[in-house]
């Protein structure tokens, strides 16, 4: 199993079972304890697990991160920038003047703002 796969298993592991033992995860894992131990220690070490209580009857916790994405732009951040930008142009759209159609008969707002809204999250998501 890959450095990668044993530090997901194991994860998902005390996600299931917060009690487990390093021995008990060894045994789950196909792993020796040992090398169980050094990717425990890996992982506390980079702040994504923590040991809460004694070696006997305490629990493991997972400490929550915030995802990055390949282009190194924060879920946050990118969250951030859309909820900007949709409140400025909501803003904008919330005081447009009404326009009265004589065609139709009805009031008419301008929608070059939630058109804009769109753009602005497609160019985001991308």
């Amino acid at each position: 199993m890959t450095g990668t796969g044993i530090r997901q298993e194991l994860l998902s592991l005390i996600a299931g079972n917060p009690k487990i033992s390093v021995k008990e995860l060894a045994a789950l894992t196909g792993s020796a304890p040992a090398q169980t131990g050094m990717v425990m220690s890996s992982l506390v070490a980079e702040g994504l697990l923590e040991r809460i209580g004694p070696a006997r009857g305490g629990q493991w916790r997972i400490i929550p991160q915030v995802l990055v994405e390949d282009d190194g732009v924060s879920d946050f951040r990118r969250l951030a920038a859309v909820l900007l930008i949709g409140l400025v142009l909501f803003t904008q759209f919330a005081w447009a003047s009404p326009v009265f159609n004589s065609r139709t008969g009805s009031v008419d707002f301008n929608t070059s703002a939630v058109m804009g809204f769109d753009n602005a999250v497609n160019m985001i998501s991308d």
